[in-house]
Formats: C-alpha cells, sequence, structure tokens
C-alpha cells in the first residue's frame, strides 16, 4: 500500500473516504443487516493453533473494516484528485480498533445481555479485558496529567483501552463539575504527589 507523504492526507483518512468506506460495508450487508453480520462474527470466529480466543474475535471483527475498499476513494485524496499508482486502505488499523473499542463492543455486549447470550458476552468481555491500549486523545492525555505524576506512570497504569475508557467516565464524572480541579480529589492527590498504583 501507498505510504502518505507528509501533507498528503491518506484517503481514508477524509471524511469522504471513510463515509464511503461505511457505506460500502453497509450495502453489503444490506439484505441481513450490518450488525447481524458483526454478531455472527462473534459467534463463529474460533482460534487456529495457540491463538487466544479474544484475539480471534478481535481480528474477526476488525477484518470487515480493515479490508474495505471502494473504487474512487481507496486511490484518490480529494474530489477530482489525482489517481494513485496503488490503492490506500480506506479504514486504517488505528481507526478500526476505536471503531472496535468504541462502537461495536459496547453494542454487542448489550445486545448479548438483552438476547441472554451468555457465550457471546463471555467471549466480548474476554476481548474487552485483552484489548490494548490505542492511541490517547484530548480527554485521555488531559486525564493522565491530572491524575499521574509522570507519563511513565500513567502508561503503566493505564495499559489497557479499558482504562482508556475509564479515564473517560472519570472526565465525565469528576472534570464537570463546578468545583472545578480544585474540589476534585483526584486533582488534590496528584497535586500532593500521591501515586496511583495499578489495581
Amino acid at each position: 500500500m501507498r505510504r502518505p507523504t507528509r501533507g498528503t492526507p491518506r484517503p481514508g483518512a477524509t471524511w469522504s473516504g471513510r463515509i464511503a468506506a461505511l457505506a460500502g460495508l453497509c450495502a453489503e450487508h444490506l439484505h441481513t443487516g450490518l450488525f447481524n453480520h458483526f454478531l455472527r462474527l462473534v459467534n463463529t470466529a474460533r482460534p487456529a493453533g495457540r491463538q487466544r480466543a479474544d484475539t480471534a474475535v478481535r481480528r474477526a471483527l476488525l477484518g470487515p473494516l480493515l479490508r474495505l475498499e471502494h473504487p474512487y476513494w481507496s486511490r484518490r485524496c480529494t474530489f477530482g484528485g489525482k489517481r494513485l499508482a496503488r490503492p490506500s486502505a480506506l479504514v486504517g488499523r488505528q481507526r478500526a480498533m476505536g471503531i472496535l473499542a468504541d462502537v461495536l463492543l459496547p453494542m454487542l455486549l448489550a445486545h448479548s445481555r438483552r438476547e441472554n447470550d451468555a457465550g457471546a458476552a463471555g467471549k466480548l468481555h474476554e476481548l474487552w479485558r485483552g484489548l490494548p491500549r490505542q492511541e490517547g486523545n484530548v480527554v485521555t492525555r488531559r486525564m493522565e496529567q491530572v491524575i499521574f505524576a509522570s507519563r511513565r506512570e500513567a502508561r503503566e497504569v493505564v495499559n489497557s483501552a479499558r482504562r482508556q475508557q475509564g479515564l473517560h467516565q472519570l472526565y465525565r464524572d469528576c472534570c464537570r463539575l463546578e468545583a472545578g480541579c480544585e474540589g476534585c480529589v483526584l486533582y488534590l492527590a496528584h497535586q500532593a504527589g500521591k501515586s496511583l498504583a495499578p489495581l
């Protein structure tokens, strides 16, 4: 695949490319339902050889996102743009992992709970526990600065996607208070130099 140069967006990095890619995925499963497709992937994922079960489920769910192609957007960065010699990924691994952690897992888990599907729920919980840390965003970086004494300490404690989601929850629960940082127990502990050890 063609690697983007500095200042040139990768085709999938544009909103138009992402929308086209996801529209194609929806169209592919128009009659059976995209959600049902992902549900089937969870239920049929089997580890190969020594592969862990959560890795098999993760690969199954990421596969459709990573294989997305579009006849126009796989080879262009803008409308009317120059055609690239080789196709480029419309949804990269990092974006696909974000979709998995922020969209697919919560929906699939809620559905499996509602349907009392303990098998699917167990697979999804195992996947959630083992999902690696993702690239941070404004909220996770801010919370790591507020809570931890150093970036190293933050990386040691917040070492999974699940713990990153915990930072989002702490932000929603604590950082929207009218009292501000001065009234926040996490901020005060950080200011006092107390280390937050991993659980």
